[in-house]
């Protein structure tokens, strides 16, 4: 909950603010969080962040896998997603049985799951 209420509030504050002054933000960012007590949420507060910033720009591809992927696989879809402007976020949901989907946004959608297959096959 404490990294939400951080990533939303740097979140505010880089909107605002400069290009030459994210990187004094961010350290500020540190220097608090560390004052407070709070520098263990950091990872987290980053990765909250780096959400809303997405979603912020709409440019969200997210990939719904049963397991995580290979490296090599993994590399190749975030690169190809990158060339057409999207960011990559993987989630890792069983009930997709095997294959994959990906969310563009919310507007489109590329379903290749065995869960999809079977319920084509049922009809």
């Amino acid at each position: 909950m404490k990294a939400r209420l951080y990533a939303k509030a740097l979140k505010e504050v880089l909107e605002k603010a400069p290009q030459k002054k994210v990187k004094g933000i961010a350290l500020r960012l540190k220097l608090l969080l560390k004052k407070r007590g709070d520098l263990r949420h950091l990872p987290s507060v980053l990765k909250e962040f780096e959400e809303f910033w997405i979603e912020r720009k709409g440019k969200l591809a997210r990939v719904a896998l049963a397991k995580s992927q290979s490296v090599e696989l993994k590399a190749k879809l975030v690169s190809k997603l990158r060339k057409i402007g999207f960011q990559y976020k993987e989630e890792i949901q069983p009930e997709v049985i095997g294959g994959l989907a990906i969310f563009f946004g919310k507007e489109y959608l590329i379903d290749n799951t065995v869960r999809s297959k079977l319920a084509k096959l049922h009809g």
